[in-house]
């Protein structure tokens, strides 16, 4: 029998996707592009549909949610608060 993942694990997963997903349209210059076109920049060349293709993109659909990435027609981008915030992180040498 399978131990299922625990709802913290679970939470903790989906975050380090959004975190993926967030840092790599903040990494692109420019910073926006098309879903499709930043799904196969983190999953790579694989068929649309994979599971992992399926994860990073409810990724991109959670931060598009809670403000930190804009949907455009055909096209995301990071809001100016998500822009913000990579700005102060830089400044404080996080990354």
């Amino acid at each position: 029998m399978h131990d299922q993942p625990s709802s913290d694990d679970a939470r903790e997963g989906m975050l380090k996707d959004e975190g993926t997903v967030l840092l790599h349209v903040l990494d692109r210059e420019p910073p926006g592009t098309s879903i499709f076109m930043l799904m196969r920049e983190i999953v790579g060349d694989r068929d649309k549909y994979t599971p992992e293709w399926d994860r990073y993109e409810q990724a991109t659909w959670r931060l598009v949610s809670v403000g930190l990435l804009l949907k455009g027609y055909e096209r995301v981008e990071p809001s100016r608060q998500a822009l913000r915030f990579n700005e102060i992180l830089e400044a404080n040498g996080v990354f």
